[in-house]
């Protein structure tokens, strides 16, 4: 199993449409569709087979964990933790996620909930399907020498 960076983010629609509803899905084909400088997507593959990705992206003010997805049969084997590891080690800031009070949603909450992210928000109701949206943080800590 290797992790490289992905050069073309399309590759990784099948992954996302494979692990979220089909609402986000539409919205991942939009954002990925065009090319965004500001965007980092880390693959994470297995005999040459994309299982996993997981990127970052600037929006000027923040930094902010985007398609996190695993194939649902290499779940649970850390290879979502393995990649959002990539992403925190290249992030000198705040991380930032969101994501939704969804049940389809409960175990990337979750996930996020392990690796040390917490709640910095909510909009109520306001997700395409009328949930909640959380927005997840993870503060960035500094050694000081």
């Amino acid at each position: 199993m290797a992790i490289s960076i992905i050069q073309d983010p399309k590759t990784v629609l099948p992954l996302i449409q494979a692990t979220m509803p089909q609402s986000l899905y539409e919205s991942a084909v939009d954002a990925l569709s065009t090319p965004d400088p500001n965007r980092i997507l880390y693959g994470y593959y297995k005999d040459e087979a994309l299982i996993g990705c997981c990127g970052s992206y600037w929006d000027g003010e923040k930094c902010w964990v985007s398609w996190t997805a695993v194939d649902p049969q290499y779940q649970h084997q850390k290879i979502g933790t393995t990649l959002l590891g990539c992403v925190i080690a290249d992030t000198n800031t705040t991380l930032y996620v969101e994501t939704y009070e969804h049940p389809a949603f409960f175990n990337a909450v979750q996930f996020y909930w392990k690796n040390g992210f917490r709640l910095c928000g909510q909009l109520y109701r306001h997700g395409p399907d009328g949930s909640t949206v959380l927005y997840l943080e993870r503060v960035r800590c500094v050694e000081r020498s």
